[in-house]
């Protein structure tokens, strides 16, 4: 899914780019990875997600799909703070462009990511008890993992107070197929080619 975004960028930019999908794309099993009630369904196609046992022993699913691990994975949207990337930078070295980062990290929230939905009978008495146990002030829906905030983002539509279970999932394939550009659709010199492999 990371690959997306960059690989949109730099066709935008005016570079060629050739983006490989060995599987196919979303809208081939919309009913399975367009709404939030399908969550978990998916992974039982494998013409969406393939079973994979890590060297742990662990039983866990890779996307066969163009939008990668976010047509299949829980929707939740984190963002990394500051902190992070210092730490990065004093253990092991790494060098970051901050202001890319976060303008980075700003265009795909933009494209995909929107405050989780809370029914109004939950969320009152969530921040109320909350409030009472000295967890404040409540400073609304982040991004990232910050005191005072219970409500995350994610790439799940919000409705509101309804939570629908037809949300409609805002996967990075979006990104790719332009679908929310002005003008929409993809930069000419980006190619995506599905249900191809490299050897």
């Amino acid at each position: 899914a990371a690959g997306i975004p960059l690989a949109y960028t730099l066709a935008e930019m005016g570079k060629t780019v050739l983006l490989i999908e060995r599987g196919g794309v979303r809208t081939e099993n919309k009913r399975e990875t367009y709404p939030i009630k399908a969550y978990g369904i998916e992974l039982l196609n494998k013409d969406i997600a393939q079973e994979v046992l890590t060297l742990d022993k662990f039983l866990t699913h890779v996307p066969s799909l163009l939008c990668g691990g976010t047509c299949i994975n829980g929707g939740v949207y984190i963002e990394e703070t500051a902190e992070y990337f210092n730490f990065l930078e004093e253990k092991f070295g790494s060098k970051f462009d901050k202001q890319l980062v976060n303008a980075s990290y700003e265009w795909v929230r933009q494209q995909i990511a929107q405050p989780m939905g809370l029914p109004k009978e939950y969320s009152e008495a969530l921040i109320g008890g909350l409030t009472d146990l000295d967890f404040k002030p409540y400073v609304g829906p982040s991004v990232s993992a910050t005191i005072g905030s219970w409500n995350g983002f994610s790439i799940f539509e919000n409705d509101g107070k309804h939570l629908s279970p037809d949300r409609f999932r805002f996967a990075s394939d979006i990104l790719a197929l332009g679908g929310l550009a002005e003008p929409p659709g993809p930069p000419s010199t980006l190619k995506i080619l599905t249900r191809h492999e490299v050897l």
